[in-house]
Formats: C-alpha cells, sequence, structure tokens
C-alpha cells in the first residue's frame, strides 16, 4: 500500500480542523481513528514519508488546540452533574429524615 492512503487521511484532518465555524463531529473523530492505525501499517514508507510524519505532528497540536476547550467544557459539565448528584442524595437523606418526625 502506498503513503496516499495516510496523506488523505492527513488531509481529511486538516479539512476537519479548518472548519469555521469548528463543530467536532464524534462520528468523524471514532472513523478517522479507527482507519488512521491501519493506514499507517500498510503504509511503504516511502519518499516524502518524513515530511507525512511532520504534517501528522502539526496536525495533533493542532487537535490539542481545538479540542482543548472543548475538554474543558465537557470536564465542567461533569463536575456540575457531580455536584448535582450529591446535592440530589442530601435533599432525598434530608426529605426522609423529615418524613419520620
Amino acid at each position: 500500500m502506498s503513503d496516499r492512503e495516510v496523506e488523505q487521511l492527513l488531509g481529511r484532518m486538516e479539512a476537519w480542523l479548518e472548519a469555521e465555524p469548528f463543530a467536532p463531529e464524534g462520528d468523524f473523530l471514532t472513523a478517522w481513528l479507527a482507519e488512521w492505525p491501519r493506514a499507517v501499517a500498510r503504509a511503504e514508507r516511502g519518499p516524502g514519508w518524513e515530511n507525512l510524519v511532520q504534517k501528522a505532528g502539526q496536525l495533533a497540536q493542532r487537535v490539542a488546540e481545538r479540542t482543548g476547550p472543548l475538554m474543558a467544557q465537557r470536564d465542567a459539565i461533569l463536575s456540575d452533574l457531580r455536584l448535582q448528584s450529591v446535592g440530589q442524595r442530601a435533599l432525598r437523606g434530608y426529605q426522609s429524615g423529615t418524613q419520620r418526625v
């Protein structure tokens, strides 16, 4: 297999990152991540391979930059949900304690 498949996958990732407004789709990323290791395993690593490796590294950095704020948002939401869960358990405990009186 040629390195062309790796190059095409990198092009798809680059287009995904450049889309405005940036609206990450989990399905795209899941499919891309499933294809990537297979493409790399089948690659010939011929002339230009080093350029592809460099481009992959640059795209990985861009993915981290683009998704970092989303991960922070996700973490904040999960934290809020945990706090709400604790509050709801406390409220149930309080309600059951007051209903016995």
